[in-house]
């Protein structure tokens, strides 16, 4: 599937103005009341509601009751247009509904290579949204008990586990984590798992944790006083000298340089 989603917004609404983009436009409505546009069709705005502008069309936000947004702009292949409607309730669809949740959560937050696990994440959402009205559309063709017997849906669901262990990582990011320890709490064995991990976030395992380390060292850094030494052991690193090394390894100088920068 040829989807690129390039920008992510999770927000209080604004009113706008009705105008047109040459690009996709999803918005989800998590909380609150308003109204929204889609063509020639202003509809009142519904928690756990999604609403479609494609290229070409029409849309406006009206916000009445502290109306809450995440918004996603994406491209896209032509054929996709045939199938997504322009409104729909995704609490219909949970397994859909939490994949964008953590395509939004990936892209708003910017970690570490989170434009590969938001645009993974979303092409998940893509993909069952659009099964569930091609099982509409064409009955047992593409029933829903087929799906989860499929290969593809099984990589699929793990893949979601995958994506779920960032949160992980973070928790445990000022203790020892191994590999073994990744794969076991996901419960695959370890060629499986890193080689599903490199796609989905670009990089194998360990050095997704070190790039998130490194994030944190980096934050620690910018916004208190700690000592380097405190800081290599809150953000997990065996050692000052390792920690040091690391750093450069990311980041092309080393922490004190970084520091007085």
């Amino acid at each position: 599937m040829d989807v690129l989603a390039f920008w992510f917004s999770d927000h209080v609404a604004h009113n706008v103005v009705a105008h047109t983009h040459d690009f996709y436009q999803l918005i989800y409505c998590k909380k609150g009341g308003g109204y929204i546009t889609v063509g020639d069709k202003r509809r009142k705005a519904l928690a756990g509601h999604v609403y479609l502008s494609k290229p070409g069309t029409l849309h406006a936000i009206e916000n009445v009751d502290d109306m809450y947004l995440l918004e996603i702009k994406f491209v896209a292949e032509d054929s996709i247009a045939a199938v997504l409607p322009d409104h729909f309730n995704l609490s219909a669809i949970p397994f859909a509904q939490d994949m964008l949740i953590i395509a939004g959560d990936e892209g708003i937050r910017g970690e570490a290579h989170y434009d590969e696990a938001a645009n993974s994440a979303f092409k998940l959402f893509l993909i069952h949204f659009m099964r569930h009205f091609m099982n509409n559309a064409y009955g047992k063709s593409y029933s829903h008990s087929a799906i989860l017997d499929t290969p593809e849906y099984a990589r699929e669901n793990n893949d979601i586990k995958i994506l779920n262990l960032k949160y992980y990582i973070a928790d445990q990011l000022n203790k020892e984590i191994t590999l073994e320890e990744l794969a076991n709490e996901v419960s695959f064995n370890k060629t499986y798992f890193v080689k599903r991990f490199k796609i989905l976030f670009g990089m194998p395992p360990m050095k997704y944790v070190n790039s998130m380390r490194i994030a944190r060292a980096k934050q620690l850094m910018s916004q208190t006083e700690l000592p380097l030494s405190s800081i290599s052991a809150k953000c997990g690193f065996k050692s000052p000298h390792y920690f040091s090394r690391i750093f450069k390894n990311f980041e092309g100088v080393s922490p004190q340089e970084y520091r007085k920068r």
